[in-house]
């Protein structure tokens, strides 16, 4: 569990910087995959709502929604930031070793 917990927090800034783009650049393949990326590693950990901003924007990408998925991407960072401090306090809570 911490190696996936580890490995989440390490892919996550990547992933969040590559959804951006894709949203900027319309590219709704590449949004829509980002966004599954990041829904499933969320949904792992029990992020449940970081899970769920990702399933909309992974929805509205599929669907060509651009403006729409650009309002969903507003309510990411707050979960993104509530998924990783809880991730983090599990992980500093961990024994050494």
């Amino acid at each position: 569990m911490q190696r996936i917990a580890r490995s989440f927090l390490d892919r996550v800034p990547d992933l969040v910087t590559g959804l951006d783009a894709a949203l900027a650049a319309r590219d709704d393949a590449l949004g829509h995959r980002l966004a599954h990326s990041l829904k499933g590693a969320a949904a792992n950990l029990g992020a449940d709502d970081l899970a769920r901003v990702c399933q909309q924007i992974e929805q509205l990408a599929e669907q060509g929604l651009h403006d729409q998925a650009l309002v969903e991407r507003e309510r990411l960072d707050p979960a993104l930031d509530r998924a990783c401090s809880e991730i983090s306090g599990y992980l500093d809570a961990q024994p050494v070793g």
